[in-house]
């Protein structure tokens, strides 16, 4: 997984030269011209995924207070300070009791993803369309693979 862009075409082109022939998962900063280009001439090795969705209350909120708009994961980090201070609430303080804090959650409001459970494993449940979203750069522009 790549968070910084810049980073993924000197790896692809290292990977070229050895021969790497592997998806390759890049985050969502980014989705300039140039870097669509680039990714496109390895595909469909390069992979960019979405986690959440806009929540336009909480980018105004966002914004009032820090006068710019929030950085991409800025919503799930929110997302999970109040996750896990409504834990520390309930009483769970070791890993284990946090963990069944979560496990226990049930439509949590959300930033990220209007509202949320999790499953036992602690994967993000949500019956919001569109807040996981897998792209693909393709002939110089960015694509979503559905």
């Amino acid at each position: 997984m790549f968070n910084v862009d810049e980073n993924m075409i000197p790896f692809l082109n290292q990977a070229n030269e050895f021969g790497l022939n592997k998806p390759v998962f890049s985050g969502t900063n980014t989705e300039t011209e140039e870097l669509a280009k680039a990714y496109s001439a390895y595909p469909p090795r390069v992979f960019k995924g979405k986690i959440g969705r806009e929540d336009r209350a909480f980018t105004a909120a966002y914004k009032s207070r820090y006068g710019e708009d929030p950085y991409i994961p800025a919503a799930n980090a929110y997302d999970a300070a109040k996750l896990i201070i409504a834990a520390f609430k309930s009483g769970a303080r070791t890993g284990p009791e946090i963990r069944n804090f979560l496990t226990n959650v049930k439509d949590f409001p959300s930033a990220a993803f209007g509202t949320m459970s999790f499953d036992e494993k602690g994967a993000v449940l949500t019956s919001d369309q569109g807040v996981f979203v897998v792209k693909t750069a393709k002939e110089g522009k960015f694509i979503e693979i559905k």
